[in-house]
């Protein structure tokens, strides 16, 4: 039995919810050999309990792994937020948000010079499923450049205001900064921001725009003339060319584009790392007097769904599938009138089909 739970706890992690049946075909399409479906329970319920501990043994470590990080890392920001406890003599507090920014990623992003940020949250799987929120800047070159992240307890205006707050106090953002955050249109990170930042210009991701617009108006060509407009610059590099050519000193093209894209401060930028820690045997215990529990399992908001939700770009690719192309979006043509739309099962100039085996007489 022990052997079946170790070899599904890798399983049981990534999908604590997996039903039994799955867990049966995929141990016997593995190893060829029948598993009774109580034999799989009981090796689930021993895995869970594996899973479960293992996780809660490293919330107990969370304050020791973040000590190490800050001893590792120099000017470091980790801010941990537990559970309101109403009973102060209580040896232990329940986990609620995380927040880290790496002292070498906001040197490297006031280094960078941009005044832009892009918010977004996905979801975090497990037996404790949580929330992860990120802040990131772009590169000189259009690359992603992380800022901050954040474990919180849900997507929520709550949640996306304590994660702003601080973010400003490492940022330096205060009320009226001169700044501009890019985010998806998620009903809890527009309160925050008005909230935390209400002089600050927030703009909305045009892949999100079109996502909502494509409900109404799904041809290429509104897609086409939403992504122009996004793109449109304040300067045209053929202006150079064009002094250029009537004897006019441009000068170096550096001089014609902000600071933030030179070469030099991208090299400036990248000279900052992240240091790495030592092992757990090595780590300094927390001095914090309380142990630190995982937090309580709880069902995220919305019907949970078997498969992610593609866009229309990705139902719109050709798959491969088993070796064959899928016909999706493909028009169907009849071999006997040539028309698109039905094959020859269905078509209405087909004549009586006749049976080309013979009929047998009765004696």
């Amino acid at each position: 039995m022990s052997t079946i739970a170790k070899e599904i706890e890798s399983t049981m992690e990534l999908n604590p919810g997996i039903p039994i049946k799955v867990l049966q075909d995929l141990i016997q399409k593995k190893y060829q050999v029948h598993i009774s479906l109580k034999k799989i329970f009981r090796a689930k319920v021993l895995a869970t309990k594996k899973v479960q501990s293992d996780f809660t043994t490293q919330y107990l470590l969370l304050r020791d792994y973040c000590a190490e990080l800050l001893r590792s890392n120099r000017d470091t920001t980790v801010t941990i937020e537990v559970e309101r406890e109403f009973n102060p003599t209580t040896e232990s507090r329940q986990f609620k948000r995380i927040y880290i920014c790496y002292g070498c990623l906001k040197v490297g992003f006031k280094q960078r010079g941009g005044e832009v940020l892009g918010l977004d949250g996905c979801f975090m799987k497990g037996p404790f499923p949580r929330q992860i929120l990120t802040a990131v800047g772009v590169y000189g070159n259009n690359g992603i450049y992380p800022v901050a992240f954040a474990i919180v307890e849900a997507e929520s205006s709550s949640s996306w205001t304590w994660f702003l707050q601080c973010l400003g106090n490492d940022l330096d953002l205060n009320i009226r900064s001169n700044f501009t955050f890019l985010s998806d249109r998620k009903k809890g990170i527009i309160p925050a921001i008005k909230k935390v930042y209400p002089s600050i210009e927030h703009r909305y991701c045009p892949r999100h725009i079109h996502e909502n617009m494509k409900i109404k108006w799904r041809s290429n060509m509104f897609k086409n003339m939403l992504w122009k407009a996004g793109g449109q610059s304040v300067m045209d590099y053929s202006t150079m060319y064009d002094m250029a050519a009537n004897g006019i000193e441009g000068g170096i093209p550096e001089s014609w584009v902000d600071e933030v894209y030179w070469l030099s401060t991208w090299k400036k930028v990248n000279e900052n790392t992240i240091d790495p820690i030592n092992g757990k045997e090595m780590w300094t215990p927390s001095a914090c007097p309380t142990s630190l529990l995982p937090p309580e399992h709880h069902t995220q908001i919305g019907r949970p769904k078997k498969a992610r939700k593609k866009s229309v770009e990705e139902l719109s690719q050709k798959i491969n599938t088993g070796g064959k192309m899928t016909r999706k979006g493909k028009a169907v043509t009849c071999q006997v009138c040539k028309q698109k739309g039905h094959n020859k099962r269905g078509c209405k100039e087909r004549g009586p089909s006749t049976s080309t085996q013979p009929t047998s007489q009765q004696q």
